[in-house]
């Protein structure tokens, strides 16, 4: 789905893209920050990410299959910009918040009492923007059940229903598929026989429906290719 921005519960600004995905989880790619760089409070309020984590944490166990995390992207055009180096500054320190691949996870946010903690970074300011994603919570990069992906879904539309007000929620698809992406697009098969997942408009990935997850609550999926993301989408190309 595709909008400028919508104000979620918390009263934060949040993404043009609200998307699920996973991602590899690889040390190496994790970008420390540094000490240095250029306080911009555009980028998003610390009082506000601290008050999404605590909204979040009241319910922790009804969002065991989804991450939500920040994608640190250009203003301009949303598309993230290279070697971006986000810190939070408080009263008594800098702390540097971990990027990988541009992703930062809320979890891995340092957390500080401090009410004027503001987030910094190493590019002009007012050129960075934060998107919030939410991401799929799934035990294999090769196979998943039916069931999990289902909960998975439901767990990320009960989030867009906590999250966002109602007179936005027009503007924002439920939750309504999961596509697996990987270098080339996976190939699945259903229970052991072989089945056809609907391409999708981004190279590398495939696209199943709820509808066909619904159509087999007890199935497993598996893929020959080692899936990197998994992806909840709205129902439309776009969304």
């Amino acid at each position: 789905m595709r909008l400028n921005r919508f104000v979620a519960a918390a009263a934060f600004l949040a993404s043009p893209f609200l998307t699920t995905s996973a991602i590899a989880e690889d040390a190496s790619e994790v970008a420390s920050a540094s000490v240095t760089g250029m306080h911009d409070a555009g980028l998003i309020l610390y009082s506000k990410v601290d008050e999404l984590r605590q909204a979040l944490l009241e319910d922790a166990d009804k969002h065991d299959k989804v991450r939500v995390m920040f994608r640190v992207v250009s203003a301009a055009n949303q598309q993230p910009m290279p070697d971006v180096k986000i810190n939070l500054w408080t009263e008594d320190a800098v702390y540097p918040v971990p990027l990988k691949n541009n992703f930062l996870a809320l979890d891995d946010i340092p957390r500080t009492n401090d009410p004027e903690a503001q987030f910094s970074s190493n590019k002009k300011k007012g050129a960075l923007e934060f998107d919030l994603y939410l991401f799929a919570v799934l035990p294999d990069t090769q196979r998943f059940s039916a069931a999990d992906a289902l909960a998975a879904i439901d767990q990320a539309n009960a989030i867009r229903t906590a999250v966002v007000p109602w007179y936005f929620r027009v503007f924002i698809p439920r939750f309504e598929r999961l596509e697996a992406c990987s270098t080339t697009p996976p190939v699945y098969t259903l229970d052991g026989q072989s089945w056809a997942a609907a391409p999708s408009v981004e190279a590398g990935c495939v696209s199943i429906t709820s509808a066909a997850l619904k159509a087999h609550p007890q199935a497993q999926f598996a893929s020959a290719n080692t899936v990197s993301s998994y992806r909840l989408r709205g129902p439309g190309a776009d969304d």
